[in-house]
């Protein structure tokens, strides 16, 4: 009971200290507490004052001895009388429901970690300080080593077995790539293996101590996740620099100072059941070493179903594959862990030289293999393919890529500071003026509809994809007015392509630059030409629409995860209803109807009878439900007599990958599918005869405001390389296409940017989080396809140049200095 108390109790601060960082981060902030991304995530803020106190009296309870033990009763009494004051301070004032994206919630997620220092140290002070905790026959012992070299061998083979297997079932490679593999695999466990028990070689040279010998384990294993972590996790979130490698740092430590503070205790009374003081960190992982030989495949089945429920149910939700690479991680240490009891059971020793001789066998075998698939046409390729299928080797890979040249370095750096202002940043708003001299007209005002759909890709649509047969309402609305064929978005996620259409331009990467208003020349527009709004206030919104008595409220007190069309297009009628005649209307709505985390908290599912062959069937299915209820809509608006005097602009925020490569979602990724838009626009039957067009014109979402601009008269619509431009130009006038040739690119939550070139078939990326470039040719018109190109040298140094002269643009329209690091 006192360890599993201990156990919660761990969990407990680890999870409090990771909402602290989660807080603390832009982008983590925004998508995940203000959105209320989890809902139990939000009742833990909420509750925590209480578990704080419940977690203080169990432990406390865990520690009587302790509490009146002579070596350490005033440790034990000064950390509990500190611990229980800060309890009553925080019930009055709540700590985490307070925490915003700033300085208070990093050195929060540090404070966090105090807890698991101070009952570490509480631990090794009372128990390991015990002589029976010494080693009686070191020598007896030595050959440890060799069960750690056993263990990395079969851990290893397991692992490889895990998630090629996956792969193959995915994407059906054989041959090679399996090999390639379990050599990537069997080096790297190798490796680890020998650093860990370097650990105990130290130990050894100092004293014959299990608890020494185990802290040093520990400490060294803890610096082995700081880096997976480093590596993995700290770029995907954005939070690196030098507070980001201290507290992963930390983290790292606390993680594994608490596991081995449970192997002193799960061990305290009989130590003479350990080996050695790898066994103390080992022990609690493996539930004490039991002795029941069924409770082995048991155990093994676990892993097992683990390592397939990180590919298949983690995928669809996951950040740039960082969920599944974590889960990598815990699917490592498990199965070392598994293999480890089991060949320790059976007693399989050896010599200690087997370690130190296997790391250099596998390191030849390694490199040896990588020079002779070097030479093999296409090599290159088929590995990049199938790392993104068997994410155990993706991560593998990326431990054992070289560090980027210092040109590349230099580059990626400018790239993570360039698109991650942190929000503590200074930045005043820009006044933005789209047109002079704005106020109202006399002329008839036109309602305004828009209608962005969080998520939707072009090609699930019919207008663009002949093979779609689910959305017919929204093919027939297509057909009826304009589809803008070329239509993309700057930002790949929500938080800067929504304000972007707002501005009608791109904006600087913070959320948000307040007050917000002077830069909002949606708002403006219809402010001034006294349209009454309906919104559907999400999280965004909230922080950059302006409140004024000409706003009204859609789906008040809803979350943004739960706005859904539906509920949002019924409630707009309602109000639509009482309606003043000659006010004319502005609605906005942006349901997440078919946004990743929906899908993932639905559980993917599919109404019964319903297949999509060849579709990505959750999605597919929910969008159709977004097409009856669009159909629904423009049919009222057609009743009432509304359509017709409307425009109406139906596009997206942005795209999703659906699988492609093993991908899903679109948090840090500017991929074709997820930076190709659909945008459809209705004008009223008069003003489509005073207009002209081009469908085949690139477009972009930033263009929609200004276009509203121009029609209802408010050109011309002054535009540069930052700010979008008029889709529409009055019959009068000559139809010119933008000059501009290289259009900026990037992820809305971290350092991935590019550039959209030729009328948007060839698009650049550069990610500062993977390291890496990649060239891509894009279908024109309705054609979605793409495939990926070479990349030369001299083509990336020109589109290296030209990222770094889009982000000093941005930079000057909004008078940014830049993010010094």
């Amino acid at each position: 009971m006192s360890v599993a108390i201990r156990l919660l109790n761990s969990a407990f601060w680890i999870l409090t200290s990771a909402y602290c960082v989660i807080a603390y981060l832009p982008f983590t902030y925004g998508q995940v507490i203000r959105t209320d991304l989890f809902g139990w995530l939000t009742v833990f803020t909420h509750l925590h004052p209480y578990l704080y106190l419940g977690m203080g009296l169990a432990v406390s309870a865990t520690l009587k001895k302790e509490l009146f033990d002579p070596k350490s009763k005033y440790l034990t009494r000064s950390f509990f009388a500190l611990y229980f004051a800060a309890g009553v301070f925080l019930l009055f004032q709540p700590w985490l429901t307070d925490l915003r994206d700033d300085a208070t919630s990093l050195l929060s997620s540090f404070l966090a970690l105090v807890p698991l220092y101070g009952l570490a140290v509480i631990d090794a002070v009372t128990i390991g300080s015990r002589k029976s905790w010494r080693l009686s026959n070191p020598s007896a012992h030595s050959s440890i080593s060799s069960l750690v070299f056993f263990a990395g061998l079969a851990s290893s083979t397991m692992v490889v077995f895990f998630y090629s297997g996956g792969a193959w079932f995915r994407g059906g490679f054989l041959g090679w790539e399996y090999a390639l593999s379990l050599i990537h695999h069997l080096l790297i466990f190798s490796i680890l293996g020998v650093v860990l028990n370097l650990g105990r070689m130290l130990s050894r040279a100092v004293a014959d101590s299990k608890v020494l010998e185990g802290s040093l384990v520990a400490a060294i294993a803890s610096f082995i996740l700081a880096f997976f972590l480093r590596k993995v996790l700290l770029p995907t979130i954005s939070f690196t620099g030098l507070w980001g490698n201290i507290y992963i740092a930390l983290f790292s430590l606390a993680i594994f100072a608490s596991l081995f503070s449970l192997g002193l205790r799960y061990f305290g009374e009989h130590p003479e059941k350990i080996h050695s003081g790898l066994d103390v960190l080992v022990g609690p992982l493996a539930f004490g070493f039991p002795r029941n030989t069924l409770f082995y495949p048991v155990w093994l089945a676990g892993i097992a179903w683990f390592s397939y429920f990180s590919l298949n149910r983690l995928a669809v939700f996951d950040w740039n594959f960082l969920m599944q690479q974590l889960s990598v991680v815990v699917v490592w240490i498990l199965s070392f862990v598994f293999c480890y009891a089991v060949f320790r059971k059976v007693k399989l020793w050896g010599p200690d030289f087997l370690l130190p001789a296997g790391a250099t066998l596998f390191l030849f075998l390694y490199l040896g293999s990588m020079t002779a698939f070097a030479g093999v046409p296409g090599a290159a390729a088929a590995l990049e393919k199938y790392a993104k299928l068997d994410m155990s080797f993706r991560l593998v890979r990326q431990l054992v890529s070289a560090p980027p040249p210092a040109e590349d370095s230099d580059f990626y750096r400018f790239v993570q500071g360039a698109n991650n202002i942190p929000a503590t940043a200074a930045v005043a708003p820009v006044p933005i003026e789209l047109a002079r001299n704005l106020a109202s007209s006399s002329r008839e005002k036109p309602n305004l509809i828009v209608l962005v759909i969080d998520s939707l890709r072009k090609d699930y649509l019919g207008a663009y994809n002949s093979k779609v047969t689910f959305t017919p309402n929204l093919d027939r609305f297509a057909q009826e007015g304009i589809v803008f064929e070329n239509a993309f978005t700057h930002y790949g996620g929500t938080a800067l392509a929504e304000p972007s259409i707002w501005v009608g331009g791109m904006i600087l990467p913070k959320q948000y630059v307040t007050p917000f208003y002077p830069m909002n020349s949606l708002e403006k527009l219809i402010e001034t030409e006294g349209y009454h709004s309906l919104i559907s206030m999400d999280s965004i919104l909230n922080v950059i629409v302006k409140r004024s008595p000409d706003t009204e409220e859609l789906d008040k007190g809803v979350t943004t995860q739960d706005l859904e069309i539906c509920r949002s297009f019924n409630e707009a009628k309602a109000k639509m209803e009482g309606e003043k005649s000659g006010v004319p209307l502005f609605l906005y709505t942006q349901p997440q109807n078919i946004h990743v985390s929906v899908i993932h908290r639905a559980g993917e599912s599919v109404p019964d009878g319903e297949t999509y062959p060849g579709f990505y069937a959750p999605y597919a299915s929910r969008l159709r439900q977004v097409d009856r209820c669009f159909g629904d809509f423009v049919e009222y608006l057609k009743r009432r007599g509304i359509y017709d005097h409307s425009i109406i602009v139906f596009t997206s925020d942005h795209g999703d990958s659906l699988g492609e490569d093993g991908r899903f979602g679109h948090a840090y990724t500017i991929y074709p599918e997820i930076i190709r838009i659909p945008l459809f626009m209705h004008l009223p039957p008069g003003l489509a005869k005073e207009m002209t067009w081009d469908t085949r014109s690139l477009a972009f979402s930033t263009d929609i405001t200004p276009s509203l601009y121009y029609l209802l008269g408010r050109h011309p619509v002054d535009g540069n390389e930052v700010l979008g431009r008029s889709l529409f130009v009055t019959r009068s006038e000559s139809l010119t296409h933008p000059t501009q040739t290289s259009f900026y690119v990037a992820s809305s939550y971290g350092p991935v940017v590019g550039i959209l070139q030729d009328e948007g078939s060839r698009l650049y990326i550069a990610d500062a989080i993977g390291l890496r470039d990649s060239l891509y040719e894009l279908g024109r018109g309705t054609d979605a396809s793409y495939r990926e190109l070479s990349l030369s040298p001299d083509q990336r140094a020109t589109y290296r140049s030209l990222i770094r002269d889009q982000v000093a643009s941005i930079n000057r329209f909004y008078r940014f200095e830049g993010v010094h690091r």
